[in-house]
């Protein structure tokens, strides 16, 4: 390139179709490069005002905007150096897009932007050993000062550190309440591909050799209670969508995507995030007692045993009403659970595909 070239020479760009034509390559050819927080900070706003005043129908020019997410912001946010308002900034533009296209562009970040470049493979891995290093030293009395450094991570690579501890979750079930603390300082863009980690956990096929033990990988077949990974997941998952300001709209539409090809198991998970956000028990040995005694107060509750009373679930129960609400699953969620009870019975039993006393375990414990 020229490096003589004055200020006035230069074209001004005053339409979409010129910066396809002139800036566009050039970005492409910049990828994860773009290391100039000024330019960066530009190119996001100018994405997102361009989508904010496009129309539906203009497809190409959104294909566009999502090329220059995937190519060149999200691997250049890789490999700045930490700053909190580059990643508030980009969720701005992404959070602009549906949830499948969210996900998708974080698909893309985890399995292939890594792979692009040799800086950003050894972040990659620079960042994962760090994340294990955490992991290895928190517990519940330093949680605080930890869960600043996993924040501080999170800001430029979060799919690498969430990854590792999703992985981790599923391995030790007594890191969900310090994990649950700790994530109390994401960004909102990390926050949302935390539920993309959860998601991407619970549709990662189990191992050939462990398959023939559970049902669906989910469910033992001994004692129709959940795999270890999948009960742990499930915990987490209630936990922080109660505790944090998260779109978890994909697991609901995920829940009704599995039951609709009747894979019961996932209800488990259903219960978990309904038990948590709305503060409703569920208890399959109720005495007569006990069930007149929830009609009373807490103390009378508190002394029958099995009801508590629920505390802080106002805002994650209007969260979780919105959110069925607002998606139209409410309906559609309530008439497929109730024809879970039917697949139980006449699918399970008349193929005779497992023993009849755990059909009748499973029966009982995710259609109560």
């Amino acid at each position: 390139m020229n490096g003589h070239i004055c200020s006035h020479q230069l074209k001004l760009i005053k339409n979409w179709n010129e910066f396809r034509e002139n800036i566009f390559p050039l970005l492409l050819h910049l990828g994860a490069y773009c290391q100039d927080r000024l330019l960066f900070m530009k190119l996001t706003r100018l994405c997102m005002n361009l989508i904010k005043k496009s129309n539906n129908n203009d497809e190409q020019q959104q294909e566009d905007i999502l090329l220059i997410i995937d190519e060149v912001l999200l691997p250049s946010l890789s490999l700045l150096d930490v700053n909190g308002c580059l990643a508030i900034e980009l969720w701005a533009l992404i959070k602009l897009f549906p949830y499948d296209i969210r996900y998708g562009l974080y698909g893309q970040w985890h399995e292939d932007t890594y792979r692009k470049t040799p800086q950003l493979i050894f972040i990659k891995q620079d960042v994962i050993d760090k994340s294990r290093a955490i992991l290895r030293r928190i517990t519940k009395d330093n949680v605080k000062t930890y869960s600043r450094q996993i924040a501080k991570m999170t800001h430029n690579n979060p799919i690498v550190i969430l990854t590792v501890i999703i992985d981790q979750i599923q391995r030790f079930d007594n890191f969900i309440s310090v994990i649950n603390d700790a994530l109390k300082y994401l960004s909102p863009l990390a926050y949302d591909i935390l539920c993309y980690t959860i998601l991407r956990a619970l549709t990662t096929p189990v191992s050939a050799a462990t398959a023939p033990l559970y049902i669906d990988g989910k469910m033992g077949r001994e004692n129709a209670t959940p795999a270890q990974w999948f009960q742990n997941l499930c915990v987490l998952a209630a936990n922080v969508f109660k505790k944090y300001p998260i779109d978890f709209t994909s697991i609901l539409y995920y829940i009704y995507d599995q039951l609709r090809v009747e894979k019961t198991c996932d209800l488990y998970l259903l219960r978990e995030i309904i038990t948590k956000m709305s503060g409703v028990e569920v208890s399959s040995t109720v005495t007569r007692e006990q069930l007149e005694a929830a009609s009373g107060g807490e103390l009378l509750r508190n002394e029958a045993g099995q009801f508590t009373a629920a505390r802080n679930v106002k805002k994650p129960s209007i969260r979780l009403k919105e959110a069925l609400l607002d998606n139209h699953l409410y309906l559609p969620l309530s008439i497929i659970i109730a024809q879970q009870r039917s697949c139980i019975v006449f699918k399970f039993g008349a193929q005779r595909i497992e023993h009849l006393k755990l059909i009748g375990s499973l029966y009982d414990q995710v259609c109560y």
